[in-house]
């Protein structure tokens, strides 16, 4: 048995008809006969059922033309990969981000297009709970999401360690800039994802752990509204580094590093544990890696300490 004895098979049944399958295939009735023969010689069973209308799979067929779709489709994926490595990456990849990631996406598309043109990159933003599911589910190749530890059966890497910020409009926050301690932030009206949010829950143990309670009026789960609400004097939110960033550097928000405990969070890069990276994958998630790291540098050239490795 080999893959063309199996892919002669698979189109006979696909078209009901030796006469037509060979017509297809370009090869000899007679000689396309002798090589289904030789499959049912090894497999010790008819495979066909003759009539006047063509032919169709006996119940042993049936279940070979099953087992032989699936064969050849992973054999076609091998070539393809393979094929794939022996000139520059290309193909599509899918990458998930968290919505408060602003900078960071411009700067891999950036990369992405300069350096590797064939590489169509798709690029999802949502909240790292989902995130983490559309890895499971296969919907995306790819993923930076704010979590704890690498889910289970998953793999990934951490990216980098980011401080809370407690955030609010010029108007309600004033020139200070100073620590806050989180028993004292907890006092203050947040505007926050819901309880589903990653960063939501973390926020919600630290506040177990010094045995005080979110003051939580309005859950906002579009990231985009909780900063204009919180533009516009509604309430303050709490934010890492790197969500907050751009808009303290426009003035619109004033910042406070929370302290007592310090609240810090890891953004790391995930996917599907037991995977082989295409060659586009691999590259971009190359170029995701040494993106953040860059972030970090640019950081810590600035004098700020809420981003680290």
């Amino acid at each position: 048995m080999d893959l063309r004895q199996l892919g002669y098979f698979v189109r006979v049944v696909e078209l009901g008809s030796l006469t037509r399958a060979a017509t297809v295939l370009r090869v000899a009735q007679p000689a396309l006969g002798v090589q289904i023969k030789k499959l049912e010689v090894e497999f010790g069973a008819p495979l066909l059922t003759r009539h006047s209308r063509g032919v169709e799979p006996t119940d042993v067929g049936a279940l070979l033309f099953e087992q032989a779709k699936t064969l050849l489709a992973n054999a076609d994926a091998i070539k393809n990969k393979i094929n794939d490595y022996k000139g520059p990456p290309r193909g599509h990849v899918s990458l998930g981000l968290p919505p408060i990631v602003h900078s960071v996406p411009i700067e891999l598309i950036e990369r992405c297009t300069a350096q590797y043109p064939e590489i169509s990159l798709t690029i999802v933003e949502e909240f790292s709970s989902f995130l983490v599911e559309w890895i499971e589910d296969g919907r995306l190749d790819m993923a930076c999401a704010y979590v704890d530890s690498i889910p289970r059966d998953m793999g990934g890497e951490r990216l980098l360690r980011e401080d809370f910020l407690f955030v609010g409009a010029p108007g309600m926050m004033g020139n200070n800039t100073s620590d806050i301690s989180f028993d004292e932030m907890v006092k203050y009206p947040l505007i926050l994802p819901g309880k589903e949010n990653s960063l939501r829950r973390l926020l919600h143990d630290a506040a177990l752990r010094n045995a005080v309670s979110l003051h939580v009026p309005l859950q906002v789960r579009s990231q985009p509204l909780v900063n204009e609400l919180v533009e516009r004097s509604f309430g303050y939110t709490i934010l890492p580094y790197m969500a907050a960033r751009l808009k303290m550097q426009e003035g619109r928000f004033v910042a406070r590093r929370i302290v007592n405990p310090v609240v810090s969070t890891e953004l790391r890069l995930i996917y599907r544990e037991r995977r082989t990276f295409s060659k586009a994958e691999s590259a971009v998630r190359n170029i995701v890696i040494n993106a953040f790291k860059d972030e970090i540098a640019r950081s810590i050239a600035a004098g700020s300490g809420f981003l680290r490795y």
